[in-house]
């Protein structure tokens, strides 16, 4: 493949930010970051800042991995995630042929993406103490004048150009981003959502395999390209925006700063740090700038998009979520980036989502709309009293279930924001995996948002319990008393976590009970499997992490290896019971 006429120069930094606040129940860095600045070298993180390079045949590769999940989990993944883009793209690993087309590209940036999801799940489930684990990761392969992005999470990747501004070139996957696509938030409304540090995809998530997410782009001279962690695009606004009244928000934003300093790719990296610090920071910050200095088509004007409409409340509640078994997956926590484990969570199956901030200050003011929905909330809090007093004091039976409580949640949630126009200063807590969840100020005075918000963790933690009531017989008498202590709690407390954890024994259960069913042929496995189920059935309890569950997953994997091994030399019955009893 030619080498181009590109010319291009770079700048990256990672930091730990508000992280190191003494305060702040974590100090180091989770976030990774991988900057190959020619793919046929066989050289990766070394370059100099602004130095002019030259775009080299098979191009750039700019990786960006936010880590989240227990205490060091986060780091391991999402170095876990920067090792495997690092060997698969090593010098010799991409073939001319991989790099020929924007499709060829995508897919092996996507199957790379796969194989990291394969190897946190398989690193977290060999140490116990990585069990919640998980990492966002967004890759950017510049080659010839065609950009290709490929990501899953809410790490970001922009755009500037003088002649068109600035431009998001991923989308978060995010339950804030899902509820701006369907018109309920606006992107205002997101900055201090209290569900913003929710992500909907992650590598490590238990519940599903990686289902990354890819564009292709057609890259102009003068074009600088921002590579991020949500610690960034997190507290600075993408641009320029204005309240209702017609006044900017306070604060710089990404774009003013990016025009003001494209002679420098370091001093525009500092400027941005400036900001973000001054903003409040609250996590790991990490950016990568690549300027294309020349070589490339030059940017075109675009037309300006029409603005976008305000939403209008819906009148009758929106069609509720299907609520399967919900499963984690923490960033800042999916897997909380797990509910209960960190501070990036990932909300209840069947909920899904991308693009938006996590910080700043809305207006707000009570009108008559808030007061109306504020009564239909109450109205039905009564309701589920009611139903609650007189079915009897049998815990073992569970109670109305959460999806007639209420409409659902987000609906409630963007009618309360949308006539909020009072300023409310959100008040920011720290949680165990660095990321600072933004909770509605209880001063704010808003009785729809607090009601829908009760509602929201609710349907998430009973989401995880109803298909155990149902499923297991074994834990039903565990189970239900905790299913109506949510349905009547008026505070979230640890039953949010005690339901996520209930969730992870389940899917252990799961997953020995398949297990015996692959190994049916080996009565050997069919019997150890046997013994963890019933370790499982006995011992679990709602402290579904630690060394019990770790015990499990070691376990569980041990019986998978032998059963790999066995298929290799099936007639090797010794071998195989010594491969067990190891």
């Amino acid at each position: 493949m030619a080498e181009s006429n590109i010319t291009f120069r770079l700048a990256a930094y990672s930091d730990a930010a508000g992280k190191l606040n003494p305060e702040h129940p974590l100090r180091g860095n989770e976030d990774n970051f991988l900057v190959d600045a020619d793919l046929t070298d066989g050289v990766t993180d070394s370059f100099t800042a602004d130095a002019t390079l030259n775009l080299g045949p098979l191009g750039c590769l700019l990786v960006v991995a936010d880590g989240m999940g227990g205490m060091n989990a986060g780091e391991v993944a999402s170095e876990i995630a920067i090792a495997t883009v690092r060997d698969l793209f090593a010098t010799g690993n991409v073939s001319a042929e991989t790099a020929a087309t924007p499709d060829s590209r995508r897919r092996y940036m996507e199957n790379v993406i796969k194989e990291a999801d394969r190897r946190v799940k398989a690193d977290a489930a060999a140490n116990p103490e990585h069990a919640e684990m998980g990492s966002t990761m967004i890759l950017v392969w510049i080659l010839g004048d065609e950009l290709t992005v490929s990501w899953i999470g809410d790490s970001r990747a922009y755009r500037y150009n003088p002649v068109n501004g600035i431009e998001m070139l991923s989308e978060d996957h995010s339950y804030v981003q899902d509820l701006v696509r369907k018109g309920i938030l606006t992107y205002e409304q997101t900055f201090d959502h209290p569900q913003g540090n929710i992500v909907t995809r992650s590598l490590g998530d238990p519940s599903s395999d990686a289902q990354p997410e890819s564009r292709q782009y057609t890259v102009n001279t003068g074009d600088i390209i921002i590579v991020c962690s949500d610690g960034l695009s997190g507290v600075l606004r993408d641009c320029r925006t204005f309240d209702e009244n017609g006044l900017p928000y306070p604060g710089d934003n990404i774009q003013s700063i990016v025009a003001a300093h494209q002679d420098s790719m370091t001093s525009c990296r500092e400027a941005l740090w400036t900001a973000a610090e001054a903003a409040g920071w609250y996590d790991n910050v990490t950016v990568i700038l690549c300027q294309i200095l020349g070589g490339a088509p030059a940017a075109v004007k675009k037309a300006a998009p029409a603005p976008d409409p305000v939403p209008e409340k819906p009148q009758q509640p929106a069609p509720r979520p299907v609520m399967p078994p919900a499963t984690p997956a923490s960033h800042h926590s999916t897997p909380s980036k797990r509910p209960g484990a960190a501070a990036k969570k990932i909300p209840a199956a069947g909920i899904t989502a991308p693009d938006s901030g996590k910080n700043g200050t809305k207006g707000a003011s009570v009108n008559p709309r808030t007061l109306v929905y504020a009564s239909i909330g109450i109205v039905f809090i009564i309701a589920a009293i009611l139903v609650i007093a007189f079915s009897g004091g049998n815990d073992n039976t569970p109670v109305t279930p959460i999806d007639r409580l209420t409409e659902t949640p987000e609906t409630q949630i963007a009618g309360a924001a949308a006539d909020d126009s009072r300023p409310s200063k959100p008040t920011q807590t720290p949680v165990q995996n660095g990321k600072t969840e933004t909770a509605a100020n209880p001063t704010a005075g808003n009785p729809a948002l607090d009601a829908a918000m009760k509602v929201s963790w609710k349907r998430t933690a009973i989401g995880y319990l109803e298909p155990i009531i149902t499923e297991v017989p074994e834990w039903k008498g565990k189970v239900t008393p905790l299913y109506n202590d949510i349905i009547k709690a008026k505070k979230e407390g640890t039953l949010g976590i005690d339901a996520f954890a209930w969730n992870q024994n389940h899917n252990y259960l799961k997953q020995i009970r398949q297990l015996k069913k692959d190994v049916q042929r080996y009565p050997v496995l069919v019997n150890k499997c046997n013994q963890v189920e019933k370790d499982i059935l006995e011992n679990a309890t709602d402290k579904g992490t630690g060394k019990i569950t770790g015990r499990w997953g070691k376990e569980i994997q041990e019986i998978t290896d032998s059963y790999n091994k066995s298929k290799a030399n099936s007639a090797d019955t010794d071998a195989l019971k010594d491969a067990i009893n190891k």
